[in-house]
């Protein structure tokens, strides 16, 4: 092996598992507006009051379809809903969006965020639309961190569904107000009537 195939194997190994990333701004276009416009008038409730149904049997943990897993810690709380046949292959989509715009039209949050990151994984690929909002805040102590930081996250992998998460992170220390309880909030966007 020569000098030059030593150094050059060097700086690019065989078998290299460095994951592909692309992130981009989320942005939807025409056609898909029309279709989450049209899902909300004729699937929308439906599939609300299901998910409620299924929240509702998780938190007595009764196996429930779709699936709906509770998400607990000191600082971050949440839900996740999996997949399943239940849904239309763009529905996870419509509930990030959906989940988002209620978020911001009723609480007091604006959007930090809101991209695609598209990474590489082994033989799959992993696409993960999020929002991620704030609370308004004018920042005098103590801060008013409301429900938390929220991260709404729909996963695909090989464009097909995966899950779509639903995260509060709060804060603990003196400068911020005790965070709201997060319950208050996932039971409000499920209202069947909402």
């Amino acid at each position: 092996m020569s000098f030059f195939d030593q150094v050059y194997e060097k700086l690019f190994p065989k078998g290299n598992t460095q994951p592909v990333t692309v992130q981009k701004v989320l942005h939807r276009n025409e056609r898909y507006m029309e279709e989450y416009s049209e899902w909300q008038t004729k699937r929308r409730a439906l599939i609300i009051k299901t998910i409620n149904n299924s929240l509702q049997l998780s938190r007595k943990e009764i196996e429930q379809n779709p699936p709906v897993h509770l998400l607990s810690s000191k600082g971050s709380n949440g839900f996740a809903l999996g997949y399943s046949e239940i849904y239309t292959s763009s529905e996870l989509q419509f509930l990030l969006d959906w989940f988002a715009e209620k978020v911001l039209a009723n609480f007091r949050y604006k959007r930090a965020n809101a991209d695609i990151t598209i990474v590489e994984k082994g033989k799959q690929v992993e696409t993960i639309e999020k929002y991620y909002l704030k609370p308004k805040n004018d920042f005098d102590p103590p801060i008013d961190q409301q429900f938390g930081n929220i991260l709404i996250e729909n996963s695909l992998m090989d464009n097909q569904p995966n899950y779509l998460k639903f995260m509060a992170n709060t804060y603990s220390d003196r400068n911020y107000t005790e965070a709201r309880n997060l319950d208050e909030l996932i039971d409000f966007l499920l209202k069947p009537d909402n």
